[in-house]
């Protein structure tokens, strides 16, 4: 079934309905939020600005570009926070009034570098302005030392290691001369082989020619002596070039190694060698100096205002109590609006009968004056509510303790006629009328879902309602587990419907009217006097019964209700809960008709459903619906209430 979209009156009402959880929700956290500002300790801030200029050599910086090590000042960062740092810090406070621990220390100590800059920030948090700046005093200066002192050890570090490396690279060199010369002394001693080539290539061309021009004469062949001689010749020379050649390339390749290394060697040694230099002067002279640009100061108070906290909560608090109440409102599966109710059950309203307090004549929807807003303001109505429950709960249990019944409290049509409430019960009477052949309105079973949804009070004031419009009216009460009816008319229960139904007595012989209203526990209220008692008339319960479904089961009982609708003109019979107990959706199946009870804000909508699926599957009729306890912010139309208000007002 489609949800009918909210509209800004629904919100509206959501908030008005838990107006209480969102004030209590926002005094709970106003309180609570009051409480821990107020035992909040100040806190104060001390800062001081550094900026750590570092004096470079060209040689520095071209190893910074080759080995990067990250942002330098983000590094001195997180060494100003780092444990060493902290520690140290903690010790020089060891004698001094605001002395912490490091661990305290490092949660109240942080480090900022300011963006685009070589700046930083060092602020110190602490429980007075003195603490702070001493705190703020002691990470700086051990920030200083602790630099220092790793500056020089990684000075001392390096300046050891280009030593050690200038050291070896200054034993290679010489090694690589020794080698040297050894391999040019024995190129030089291969020289004088190496001249001989020229011999004999003159002794391999002229043995060339003579073997050609042997060749050209064709005098001779390829066998003969000279010519043979000739040809090992040429070859014995050939292979004396080859081997001579091979050693001359030898020679040049060791040689041009050689001077290659001996290049490179030298080079490094003579970077070493000012590198060497330069480690020897960072020694001396400090290559980063650290400048205050912002001294510590004494600290200044960041402790949130209380008022200002305080305010924060309570917005926080009411944020929290709207959202509760849309949860509580949305969690909640009963039926609030009279569009819900019409579009889940497909029943017709037959009538509204608001909230009303009896004794009272009326109780203004819209009051007028400043005094009648006053009286009806919530506050004072929750006061007088609660002042009655307690006065009736006193009063309660003397008449139990003296063994007497309730008063009438529950019928407000004979003693307030002009009470909305009245005039909700005179609708549900034109309403039931009209929903009859020729008005003649059939006997009728009034029940509800569940117990305690004010169907006893509905059906005592509607029978009222038409005892008052001249109708002879018969009000039974069939609810013969826990019975009511007999009290709020200070009838006897004895001698009623559990004795019909098992043959005791006949139901004329045990109808009550107003004579014994006048002889009842009532008669001093006024109730057997009040205008159309005279065509009131009663059949109560009767005595304590075991099985009331069983007896109320029998074939007699559908008689005893065509007889009663013959012998008068409204038959009301007022029934046990739907729910827990068979025994309305028995009756339902022999009376045919039923008005369902409801009361606003409790009812569940899967109980009421259930009900109406259970009494339609009896065979019987559901007239239609009667909405109890209603509340003027719960209507959707509360001007319906205000109408009646106005013209059930006395006239002056």
């Amino acid at each position: 079934m489609p949800q009918q979209e909210m509209i800004f009156s629904d919100y509206l009402r959501v908030l008005v309905k838990h107006k209480t959880t969102i004030i209590l929700t926002m005094i709970a956290v106003t309180v609570s939020t009051y409480a821990w500002a107020s035992r909040q300790k100040p806190e104060f801030k001390s800062t001081a600005r550094i900026k750590i200029q570092k004096i470079q050599t060209f040689a520095n910086m071209f190893d910074e570009f080759l080995i990067s090590s990250g942002d330098p000042i983000q590094n001195y960062v997180h060494e100003i926070t780092s444990q060493n740092v902290v520690s140290s810090a903690a010790a020089t406070l060891k004698n001094d009034r605001h002395f912490v621990d490091e661990f305290k220390l490092a949660e109240a100590v942080s480090a900022v570098r300011i963006p685009s800059t070589d700046l930083i920030d060092i602020t110190a948090k602490g429980p007075s302005p003195s603490a702070s700046k001493a705190w703020c005093d002691a990470v700086v200066n051990a920030f200083i030392t602790e630099h220092e002192k790793n500056t020089t050890a990684n000075s001392k570090e390096e300046f050891d290691y280009i030593q050690n490396a200038l050291s070896n690279k200054l034993s290679e060199l010489r090694n690589i001369n020794i080698y040297y010369g050894e391999q040019l002394g024995r190129a030089e001693s291969e020289s004088v082989e190496y001249d001989q080539t020229k011999i004999l290539a003159e002794r391999y061309v002229d043995a060339q020619i003579r073997l050609q021009t042997l060749r050209d004469t064709g005098n001779y062949t390829e066998d003969y002596p000279e010519i043979a001689s000739l040809k090992q010749t040429i070859s014995d020379i050939s292979q004396r070039l080859k081997s001579v050649s091979e050693k001359g390339v030898k020679v040049k390749t060791v040689s041009h190694d050689n001077e290659q290394t001996k290049r490179v060697l030298e080079e490094m040694v003579s970077y070493l060698t000012k590198r060497l230099e330069e480690a020897r002067i960072s020694q001396t002279i400090k290559n980063e100096r650290i400048i205050f640009l912002e001294p510590p100061r004494p600290g200044t108070e960041i402790t949130t205002a209380k008022a200002y906290l305080t305010a924060v909560g309570t917005l926080l608090g009411l944020m929290l109590g709207i959202i509760l109440a849309f949860i509580a409102e949305n969690l909640d599966t009963s039926i609030r609006t009279l569009v819900e109710i019409e579009n889940i059950f497909r029943l017709p309203i037959l009538g509204i009968i608001p909230h009303f307090v009896p004794g009272e004549e009326m109780i203004p929807i819209k009051p007028e004056g400043f005094w009648d807003k006053l009286r009806y303001s919530d506050t004072i109505h929750t006061v007088t509510v609660f002042w009655r429950a307690l006065n009736s709960s006193i009063h309660k249990r003397k008449r139990d303790s003296a063994g007497q019944t309730p008063g009438a409290s529950t019928l407000i049509v004979p003693f307030s006629p002009r009470s909305p409430a009245t005039e909700g019960y005179r609708a549900i009477r034109t309403n039931l009328q009209l929903a009859g052949q020729n008005n003649k309105v059939p006997a009728t079973l009034v029940t509800s879902a569940g117990p305690a949804e004010g169907k006893s009070t509905t059906i005592a004031n509607l029978a009222f309602a038409f005892a008052q419009a001249g109708k002879r009216t018969l009000l039974v009460g069939a609810n013969m587990r826990r019975p009511s009816l007999y009290r709020t008319f200070g009838l006897a229960r004895e001698n009623g419907l559990s004795e019909i139904l098992i043959g005791d007595s006949q139901w004329n012989s045990v109808v009550k009217d107003n004579r014994d209203l006048a002889l009842g526990e009532k008669s001093d209220e006024g109730v057997a006097t009040a205008p159309g008692t005279e065509n009131l008339f009663f059949i109560t319960c009767g005595g304590r019964t075991v099985q009331p479904a069983e007896w109320l089961s029998l074939p007699i009982f559908a008689v005893l209700v065509k007889e009663w609708e013959e012998a008068f003109d409204v038959v009301l019979i007022d029934g046990p809960p739907t729910l827990p107990v068979p025994d309305s959706v028995i009756m339902s199946a022999a009376i045919g008709h039923v008005v369902l009870v409801y009361q606003s804000g409790s009812t569940q909508r899967d109980s009421m459903l259930r009900a109406i699926s259970l009494i339609k599957k009896a065979g019987a009729t559901i007239t239609g619906l009667v909405l109890n306890d209603i509340k003027a912010t719960w209507s959707t139309s509360p001007d319906y209430f205000h109408y009646r208000g106005y013209y059930g007002r006395p006239e002056k």
